[in-house]
Order: structure tokens, then C-alpha cells, then sequence
């Protein structure tokens, strides 16, 4: 740790031999990184420098760790830790971009990034993290979705079901548009309602899948707009209902309850009446069970 001016720069004493005045480095002109330099400076409050920044030995520009040397000038700090390699223009701007690009191409295996985070948040929190509650609320919601929904003739147990990094790996070998999540915020009450309805729709239209079935029925109300409204009981003879506190609902297909039977008038349709939702594909691997959280 070094303190100059009043100001402290907390470096690692592993870097010791590598400390630099801040300002005999400089920022590289080329350099195309927009950094969140509030949270670089959050992080080298907390944890200090722990890994040098790398300069270009014969211009003095950095070609990584622009964004760690704009932070640490920011917060005061007199000197940085630095390396300084030997490296023509051309390799110094091509090691600029490559650093920054590695970095945008990674992610996160999303179950250990939760695990880690929940961990935290049992102790010390995860404000020194850099992530945010919202993001592990988001990550929370993610691994308990719909997917939780008890089998409706998949095949699959819920257990079994893939978990959200596989199913974005398996996107992307779908033929087609990039598949997108859309995760659904419930209630306890309206969650066991909707997995009722999903249910009722998947015997009824012979669907696998609960992307598949609820896209199917948003295609098919939006197609019968002005013919049959919510409040009108629409599915076979269902008798039975049961009450929610404010109205009475039928069991099986949880439309209001106007009387002791349903009109089969506006019957849903059957597969071949709507549309199919995707084209099979022709080649590469087969979707098995769409069974995308929304």
C-alpha cells in the first residue's frame, strides 16, 4: 500500500516492484472501451489493485487496464502498478482490441454464478461483487420457473429438465431465429392457476411443450378477438367450479362460471386449425420439448 499527497493507492505488495507514478502512463487514444469507471473504482476501493496494468514500453500508452488507470486517477491515487512490454503499433492495438473482445465473449455458467452470489449474500453481501440485488432477484427467478411445472406428457420429470444454460445452448443449435427467455412474475394463487390452464390446454389441443401451448392459445385469442370475451365460458361441459374469493371458476378450464354448464360454441381449436408455431427443421438437431421458461 502506497500513500503519497494524503492520498492512498492500494495496491497489492505483491506489485510493489511494479509501482509507477499514475501520470508517466498514459490512457491509449485507440481505445474503443466504454468503461463503467464508478464500478472499476467501487471494486479498487474494496479490493485494491491486485493484477498490474500492461503499457506499451515505447509510446507509454496502456493497452490493458485503461479503464483501472481512468479510476484510480479518479479516486486520487499517485501511483499504479504497471508492466511495461515491448511491442510494436500494430501489436499493441491489436492486443487493445483482443483483450477487450475475449472480454465480451464470455459468460457465466449461470447456476455457479447463483450458487456463488447466494453464498455471499448469506455473509457479507454482493454489493463488493458489482452486481446488483435486482440481478440476483433475476438469477432467482430464473432457476425456479415454469420449468417447476409438474409433467404434462413430455416425458420428462422436472428434475430431469434441462436447466437454463442448456437450454440456451440448445437454442443455439436450433435452425431459425435466436430463441429469447421471458420470465413470468406469479403469485402463488395465479401460478397454480396458470399451470392448471396449461394443463387443461396441453389435453385438450394434444400440445407438448409449454411454450408451444401457450403460444398456440395467445395466437388463438388474438385470432377470435370480439368473438368470445374472457367472461364467456367457452370449453365443453364443465360443471364443476371452484371459488377464488371474488368469483367462482371452472376447474378445468378456469373461465368464469356463468351457470351450471359451458357452451361448446366457441370450442378452441384442434393442432390442425392453428397454424403451426415453428417450421420443422430440415436439418440439424430436433427440438424435443420446447419447454423455454417465458
Amino acid at each position: 500500500m502506497s500513500e503519497e499527497m494524503g492520498y492512498v493507492a492500494k495496491v497489492a505488495p505483491e506489485l510493489a516492484a511494479f509501482i509507477v507514478p499514475i501520470d508517466s502512463v498514459a490512457y491509449h487514444p485507440d481505445n474503443a472501451r466504454q468503461h463503467r469507471i464508478e464500478k472499476i473504482a467501487q471494486s479498487l476501493t474494496t479490493h485494491g489493485q491486485r493484477s498490474p496494468i500492461i503499457v506499451q514500453d515505447s509510446t507509454n500508452f496502456i493497452v490493458k487496464g485503461n479503464g483501472t488507470h481512468e479510476a484510480a486517477a479518479l479516486l486520487g491515487w499517485e501511483h499504479i502498478a504497471a508492466v511495461r512490454q515491448d511491442m510494436s503499433n500494430d501489436e499493441a492495438l491489436e492486443y487493445l482490441f483482443a483483450d477487450n473482445r475475449a472480454s465480451d465473449l464470455s459468460s457465466y455458467k449461470r447456476d455457479k454464478l447463483l450458487a456463488g452470489l447466494e453464498q455471499l449474500a448469506e455473509g457479507p453481501g454482493i454489493l463488493d461483487t458489482l452486481f446488483e440485488i435486482s440481478e440476483l432477484e433475476d438469477l432467482r427467478e430464473e432457476f425456479r420457473p415454469i420449468a417447476q411445472l409438474p409433467d404434462s406428457g413430455s416425458g420428462e420429470a422436472a428434475e430431469d429438465r434441462p436447466t437454463g444454460e442448456q437450454k440456451a445452448e440448445q437454442a443455439d443449435k436450433l435452425p431459425g431465429a435466436k430463441l429469447h427467455e421471458m420470465p413470468l412474475l406469479l403469485t402463488d394463487s395465479d401460478y397454480r392457476e396458470v399451470t392448471m390452464w396449461i394443463q387443461s390446454l396441453q389435453k385438450e389441443w394434444g400440445v407438448k411443450g409449454v411454450t408451444d401451448t401457450i403460444i398456440m392459445a395467445i395466437r388463438y385469442a388474438v385470432q377470435h378477438v370480439g368473438e368470445a370475451k374472457p367472461s364467456e365460458p367457452t370449453i365443453g361441459e364443465h360443471p364443476f367450479v371452484q371459488d377464488r374469493g371474488q368469483e367462482e371458476r371452472c376447474i378445468e378450464c378456469g373461465l368464469p362460471f356463468r351457470g351450471s354448464d359451458h357452451t361448446a360454441d366457441s370450442q378452441p381449436p384442434t393442432n390442425t386449425e392453428v397454424s403451426p408455431l415453428r417450421q420443422e427443421p430440415t436439418d440439424g438437431p430436433e427440438a424435443q420439448d420446447n419447454d423455454f421458461p417465458l
